[in-house]
């Protein structure tokens, strides 16, 4: 017997440098697992390649932290996250 699959919510966003876009989810305990160990080795390269896998699985490794200033992430996912909250209000 197989393990059931787990849906979680898909969003989209708009990347502002490219206008492309770019479906993503929230990261998931596995992911945020990932976050913790990098974080408790105290090493930044290891927070760095932490976040950039976590960024790349959960918009289906259609950003990748390489090919874009960081700043465009951070305007991408708080423009987005702006969206949401303003469309739950209403």
């Amino acid at each position: 017997m197989a393990l059931p699959k787990i849906d979680v919510p898909i969003y989209e966003l708009v990347v502002p440098s490219t206008d492309e876009k770019v479906k993503y989810r929230p990261f998931l305990v596995k992911e945020e697992k990932i976050l913790l160990i990098a974080m408790e080795s105290g090493e930044q390269e290891d927070i760095i390649q932490a976040v950039k896998q976590i960024v790349s699985e959960c918009t289906f490794d259609k950003l990748k932290l390489g090919e874009m200033p960081l700043l465009m992430l951070s305007i991408s996912f708080y423009k987005s996250e702006q969206n949401l909250l303003v469309k739950f209000l209403n």
